[in-house]
């Protein structure tokens, strides 16, 4: 018999990578494992004595979920308490960027100026909003001010950050290079700072999973400003969290909203189509020349549709104009559905090399490293040898893939909205099967639209889509709540008070790091048990001392409160590995 302490796990570390979400509830645990609370009993509280789980009134967390939102929300607490630098005559400066990137509107301005008023500023806003020109403009002024400080243009994944920088001077890196993710894990934290001073901005944030979140937020010292831009409208990320709609609904934050659209390059049926969407209202799909709407309601007649309107539509039209998009859903076989639409796509006959053929469509389906490519980047076989490919992805030059290489790549002809997100064309064919809605709402509806900017055929049951329009997902998560109370949490520097709850003796201790030798009287190392005990721990939480005495973290008081150059003094003691 299994366990039920093990099926518990699973399901919340299952619920977490499908869901984005932090917790489950008592009676949806219950329900979904179809148990009485009774049987729970036992295995929740071994559980919970094993440090596995945290519990929380009726909801269930992974005890790690629990600490990083605790830790995160401390952090962002700590950031919206800090005042940055002014710049003079940032309203010159911005007007200077217009006559490049051009005229921006009321809510734009206002987003570049509070990214240099502000250590932290959050802005959404749906596509064609003018996201990007923000983000051209705060990385230029800065480049420009302050030409010795560092400008890091970053995402979750790093073909968004890649392509918003094609075609300027400005650089950028993936999150996870940025947060050194080796073997699993993000080797930043305040123990290992990202390096010097500056100005991060992350694209697409509205993909960022709790536990990178908490690594960028942990790594980047105040010296750094942040600035966060995402689509609340988009699927979020991978992970747990939904970390930037938990941002934009704290009451500490004030996020800007970028409302008013930009001319994007999106024809004006596609734009008006995602404007309803977002709005969740009736969905009034019209056929022009441009947005199309095959309303067919079994698997058969949309499969069929989706050959006729491939034959037809595809002619003349480059691969990398052209983009099969499908809901990930269980019934569908992408792989297979990726061979049967390759002959109307790519007819000829031709030598294959590992299953790919001269002029295949292909999509990178990990981060690779070693040829420093991304997930989601598309790409074009060019060439078919012996022991190898020559393939040319968007935007970059040809590339060699031997046989090792290919376990990265895939048939790009057809994929999913979400390993397709954050890439555009002109040409873009929508299938929603029928029968497998459970996944189906605004958001996927959106994402998958957004990809197109010229044509768009949308294939599927209209009851479906309009199901979908009004189909909001609610998300487990209590990030934001946690940014409310505003709980500190014990961090490197700090300086904590415990109280011996024996005698009610208090202590007063500053955090340092691991080596005390030549540090004053006062200060405690991390490495030390009680050290070890109090770090990352919320104010108000009880440790036990070699489980002799019990303290409990009564008053916190942040590092952002010493004097920068005693932090500079602490950090040169200790080698740092930073990035």
């Amino acid at each position: 018999m299994i366990k039920i302490s093990k099926v518990l796990l699973d399901n919340l570390i299952g619920m977490t990578e499908i869901d984005s979400s932090s917790y489950m509830k008592f009676d949806g645990l219950c329900s979904k494992l179809d148990f009485s609370p009774e049987d729970l009993e036992a295995d929740l509280n071994s559980l919970l004595k094993d440090n596995r789980i945290k519990m929380i009134d009726d909801k269930i967390y992974l005890a790690e979920h629990h600490k990083d939102e605790s830790i995160l929300a401390d952090k962002i607490n700590r950031r919206l308490d800090l005042e940055a630098d002014k710049i003079d005559e940032i309203l010159n400066q911005i007007k200077n960027q217009e006559e490049s990137l051009g005229a921006f509107n009321s809510e734009q301005k206002k987003a570049i100026k509070s990214s240099f008023e502000e250590k932290l500023t959050v802005i959404d806003g749906r596509e064609g909003t003018g996201k990007a020109e923000v983000i051209k403009a705060t990385a230029n002024i800065h480049q420009d001010v302050y030409p010795d400080q560092r400008v890091i243009i970053t995402s979750p994944e790093g073909k968004d950050a890649e392509n918003l920088t094609q075609g300027t001077e400005l650089n950028f890196q993936p999150l996870s290079e940025l947060l050194s993710y080796e073997n699993g894990e993000f080797q930043q934290d305040e123990h290992h700072p990202i390096k010097g001073e500056g100005l991060i901005i992350v694209t697409d944030f509205h993909k960022c999973g709790l536990n990178m979140a908490k690594h960028l937020f942990t790594a980047a010292y105040s010296d750094f400003k942040i600035v966060l831009l995402g689509d609340k409208n988009k699927l979020s990320g991978y992970g747990t969290g939904n970390v930037f709609l938990e941002l934009l609904n704290s009451s500490r934050i004030n996020p800007i909203f970028l409302e008013k659209l930009r001319d994007s390059g999106t024809r004006k049926e596609i734009t008006e189509l995602l404007e309803s969407i977002s709005r969740k209202e009736i969905l009034e799909i019209e056929d022009t020349g441009y947005l199309y709407f095959l309303n067919k309601d079994n698997k058969k007649e949309i499969f069929e549709s989706l050959q006729q309107v491939v034959s037809i539509s595809s002619i003349d039209s480059s691969p990398l104009d052209y983009q099969i998009i499908i809901p990930e859903v269980d019934t569908l076989d992408l792989y297979k559905l990726n061979l049967a639409m390759r002959p109307l796509l790519n007819s000829e006959e031709t030598k294959e090399f590992c299953g790919f053929k001269k002029d295949d469509k292909v999509i990178i389906n990990q981060d690779y490293k070693k040829k420093n490519i991304y997930k989601g980047n598309i790409g074009v076989v060019t060439e078919v040898g012996e022991d190898h490919l020559y393939i040319q992805l968007k935007n970059r030059q040809e590339m060699i893939f031997r046989e090792k290489d290919l376990k990265t790549v895939s048939l790009g002809y057809v994929t999913t909205v979400k390993n397709n997100q954050g890439n555009k064309f002109p040409n873009v064919v929508a299938v929603f099967p029928t029968g497998d809605t459970e996944k189906f709402d605004n958001q996927l509806l959106y994402t998958s639209i957004a990809a197109a900017t010229d044509t768009l055929f949308l294939i599927g049951s209209e009851d479906d889509m309009e199901e979908a329009a009004h189909k909001v997902r609610s998300f487990n998560n209590t990030l934001a709540e946690k940014i409310d109370e505003r709980k500190r949490v014990v961090s490197l520097f700090d300086e904590f008070t415990v109280k011996d709850l024996d005698t009610d003796e208090e202590l007063v201790y500053r955090l340092v790091p691991e080596d005390e030798h030549g540090i004053e009287k006062d200060n405690i190392s991390i490495e030390t048990d009680l050290g070890e005990l109090v770090y990352q721990k919320t104010e108000g939480t009880t440790v036990s001392l070699r489980n002799t005495v019990d303290y409990e973290i009564v008053d916190i008081k942040p590092s952002h409160k010493l004097p920068k150059d005693l932090i500079a003094e602490y950090l040169a003691m200790f080698p740092l590995d930073a990035a």
